[in-house]
């Protein structure tokens, strides 16, 4: 056999033998999927239907999956399943985190508490005229801490828009207290379970709040949109330290609605929004520590739902858009400094509505996900992509598809690390029946010069 074959073999087959290690079965192509995972079969469980919040927490290789099961109209528990990459195995699943005897606790969401080195969980308690919202820590191993009181209402109302993220030592939670003509609040939860606040960050007639933490600045930055044609930012260090209040868009924008907002280094956000009037995505970079931000149109397509994330240095976004009476999907890339590199790339232009898609970075790759129709115009599949660094589409994947026999919904996905994401989705059958929610793990190697060796041979 000639040298370059033997060679060619002889490197086929390491590779082979390494991915035998892997205990997902997959494929040995980039784009390779797992087998399904049995996320959960209870019939009632709420997913969102945003990508902020989402239903996905990575840590360390782990993909940590939390949910509400609205079984009947006296208890919703709330569980916590972690999913561990590298085993290819459920390590915990559907932990009850609160109480057994509680009733409408719903809405959770859950961020990596850093300092804790424990997912710190947190939700509304909507079962009195007074709203509350509480929390609590979990470890990989499943362990639960202690219940904590985060926030009571200040009068009759509830705590809605509940969101969290961790700085280096504590975890900022906001939401928005109807009570006190729609003011958000914050609250600082550090390691050992203690609060800080709740303190006031907005003003009257405040909604959709976010928050992110920039571990460079020491900063979170909160966005919410007020009455009117505006949004408005401020940011908040870990001592509760508060910067000024500041307006971003005007009259000309219309009804403005934040969408998602995420650091991306160097004292900056990048926060994507939507106009109302007409529906263009925007993107806005903002710095914490001067206030100043730089505000660029990305797409003027008729846009709904998108997906943002910071890679190789720069902004990359997912998004629909709509041609004629279907969706595609596309994708965008935007740098720190507020130039809009590429736009309205074509991601998934088949035939039918793609819709509501994710996009994450895996640690080697960009990857989006979506509920696509191509296959019928009721039943969704999932498909999936992984995109250059220029935007481009990369290759497609098929991620879960079955030619629309059942239809998917909810469909989420979240980034984790050596090249490995996570999807879940729910499952309907062709009569609207729930038949489960399950998961995929996806992994993209590069490993092009083989692929061209092998087809020189």
């Amino acid at each position: 056999m000639h040298r370059s074959k033997i060679l060619v073999w002889a490197l086929l087959l390491t590779l082979l033998a390494a991915a035998s290690i892997v205990p997902l079965a997959m494929s040995n192509v980039p784009g390779q999927v797992s087998e399904r995972i049995n996320v959960s079969s209870r019939p009632t469980i709420q997913i969102y239907d945003t990508v902020d919040p989402k239903n996905l927490v990575r840590h360390d290789g782990y993909a940590i999956i939390y949910y509400w099961d609205k079984t009947n109209e006296t208890t919703e528990p709330i569980f916590v399943s972690i999913y561990d990459v590298e085993e290819g195995e459920m390590v915990v699943s559907e932990l009850h985190v609160d109480d057994s005897s509680d009733v409408g606790y719903v809405y959770p969401v859950a961020a990596w508490h850093i300092a804790a080195n424990q997912l710190l969980i947190v939700w509304q308690d909507v079962s009195a005229g007074y709203g509350k919202v509480y929390g609590r820590f979990v470890s990989l191993g499943g362990t639960l801490g202690s219940k904590i009181s985060i926030a009571t209402s200040q009068g009759p109302g509830f705590l809605s828009y509940v969101r969290i993220a961790s700085g280096a030592q504590k975890a900022l939670v906001v939401f928005k207290d109807s009570s006190q003509n729609y003011r958000v609040y914050g609250c600082l939860v550090s390691s050992d379970g203690s609060v800080q606040g709740p303190f006031q960050i907005s003003t009257d007639g405040a909604y959709y709040p976010h928050v992110a933490y920039d571990s460079s600045s020491g900063k979170f930055l909160v966005v919410w949109g007020v009455s009117g044609f505006q949004m408005k930012f401020r940011w908040v260090d870990e001592d509760g330290n508060l910067g000024p209040e500041t307006s971003l868009g005007s009259a000309n924008t219309g009804f403005l609605r934040p969408a998602k907002l995420i650091s991306v280094g160097q004292g900056k956000f990048a926060l994507a929004y939507i106009g109302h009037d007409n529906e263009h995505l925007n993107v806005t970079i903002i710095s914490a520590g001067s206030g100043s931000h730089t505000d660029v149109v990305v797409s003027t397509k008729y846009t709904k739902y998108l997906d943002m994330a910071y890679a190789f240095g720069k902004i990359y976004l997912v998004y629909e858009g709509k041609s004629g009476n279907e969706y595609n999907i596309y994708s965008a890339v935007v740098t720190t400094s507020g130039a809009v590199e590429s736009s309205d790339n074509p991601i998934c232009t088949a035939s039918g509505n793609q819709r509501y898609p994710n996009l994450d970075f895996d640690g080697e790759k960009l990857v989006a996900v979506w509920k696509d129709h191509r296959n019928s115009a009721y039943r969704a599949d999932v498909y999936g992509a992984t995109i250059k660094t220029d935007g481009q589409l990369d290759r497609e994947v098929e991620v879960d598809v079955n030619g629309g026999q059942t239809g998917k919904k909810y469909v989420q996905m979240i980034g984790l690390e050596d090249g490995y994401s996570m999807v879940i989705f729910k499952e309907y059958d062709e009569s609207g029946n729930y038949l489960g929610t399950y998961g995929r793990i996806i992994h993209s190697p590069e490993i092009p010069e083989l692929e061209l060796l092998l087809k020189d041979q």
